[in-house]
């Protein structure tokens, strides 16, 4: 199908920093890899100061997940942003082998899957996109019998935890995981 053009026109233009490579929007704002710029935060809902610059590095792609920005980043690698509060953006980074020019996420709890365009390869990134709760030995978001027979197989000594397991398994919060906890 052929579409004239001459009945389109642009209605507006907000500047940003750098060179605008890519953009994703969620509700009032827009998400905009802005290349040296880093990523621009654009304010939809307020003409009068729309634009909010986050130096993430070279921003080439963007791909909006839940409260999750995450960010092509060239030679840095991916940037991962939470935009829970966007007037308080966190910044995370993790690096790649090559130079991020397009990332696309799907997200499942308890991890979102990330896909980096990586220069010569395709990298693939677990991105965890919550908060254990205590008791969450399993670390999938959700306490369950499961994470009790974790910690009961553990008190038993037929399984081994990580730090990280052990302070998730210590619900009491006495240092010490015993049966009372799995209960």
């Amino acid at each position: 199908a052929m579409v004239n053009l001459s009945t389109h026109s642009v209605d507006e233009q907000i500047p940003t920093d750098g060179y605008a490579f890519g953009v994703d929007v969620n509700g009032d704002y827009a998400y905009v890899a802005d290349d040296g710029g880093g990523l621009a935060i654009v304010n939809l809902s307020d003409p009068m100061h729309p634009v909010e610059q986050i130096p993430t590095g070279n921003a080439f792609g963007i791909h909006i997940v839940g409260n999750y920005a995450y960010v092509a980043n060239y030679d840095r690698g991916l940037a991962v942003v939470d935009i829970s509060d966007p007037a308080y953006p966190i910044v995370d980074t993790i690096d790649t082998t090559g130079w991020a020019y397009g990332v696309f996420a799907e997200s499942a709890l308890p991890h979102a899957l990330v896909y980096v365009a990586d220069q010569y390869s395709l990298a693939i990134i677990k991105h965890i996109t919550c908060d254990s709760p205590l008791g969450d030995v399993s670390r999938n978001c959700v306490v369950s019998a499961y994470d009790a027979s974790l910690i009961l197989q553990y008190v038993v000594g037929i399984i081994s935890l990580d730090d990280e397991q052990k302070g998730l398994a210590d619900v009491s919060g006495n240092t010490t995981i015993s049966a009372y906890d799995a209960a």
